[in-house]
């Protein structure tokens, strides 16, 4: 939906890419959302923090505790560190 609507649940970290998309941690909402063009959307995390297993889609991984976020400098990789 529309990102002036929307709510985040703790935010920590905040980074843009170079290509006008802004990247947002949510501490508490397990999270990281992605706004683009004014529309925000989640990017990764269920917004549960168990275990999950690896080669899921990045919105069905778990997080705990998103802290930051940052990515490379030609937008292949997006990383996130965790609590």
């Amino acid at each position: 939906g529309a990102a002036t609507a929307a709510s985040l649940n703790a935010p920590r970290g905040i980074w843009g890419d170079t290509v006008t998309r802004l990247y947002i941690t949510e501490f508490d909402g397990n999270k990281v959302r992605r706004v683009t063009n004014g529309m925000i959307e989640t990017f990764a995390g269920s917004g549960l923090s168990t275990t999950m297993p690896d080669g899921i889609p990045a919105t069905a991984t778990t997080l705990h505790g998103t802290q930051s976020v940052y990515g490379d400098s030609e937008n292949n990789y997006i990383y996130v560190s965790t609590y």
